[in-house]
């Protein structure tokens, strides 16, 4: 008898007040509905930044840590160069985390019956 075990990654992540700052004005100003809703009241961009701000973590899942990435997949032209820098380091790190997480992400077993 087989088993698949399949475990869904979970996300903490200490990143900046600047760097939330971006996030949100980057969802906020996004084409895509579901990257504005991010930021919303009850979004996850607006739950995570409020766990900043009282000095907390937020458990971010997969799906919205790739979202972030889909927020910054564009930069408007008035971003300054270290904004820039911040933004491509953090898009760096993300695809690092997911990279990594694949091998936790599937177990297969084998269960003998008697």
């Amino acid at each position: 008898m087989k088993a698949t075990i399949f475990a869904e990654p979970r996300f903490e992540l200490n990143i900046s007040t600047g760097l939330m700052s971006l996030l949100l004005r980057l969802s906020k100003e996004h084409y895509d509905s579901t990257c504005q809703r991010a930021s919303m009241h009850g979004g996850f961009l607006y739950g995570w930044n409020n766990a900043l701000e009282m000095d907390s973590t937020y458990d971010l899942s997969a799906r919205q840590l790739d979202l972030t990435t889909k927020i910054i997949e564009r930069f408007p032209d008035d971003l300054s160069e270290p904004q820039r820098k911040e933004l491509n380091e953090y898009r760096e790190l993300v695809h690092k985390l997911f990279k990594e997480s694949k091998q936790f992400s599937q177990y297969n077993i084998e269960v003998k019956t008697t």
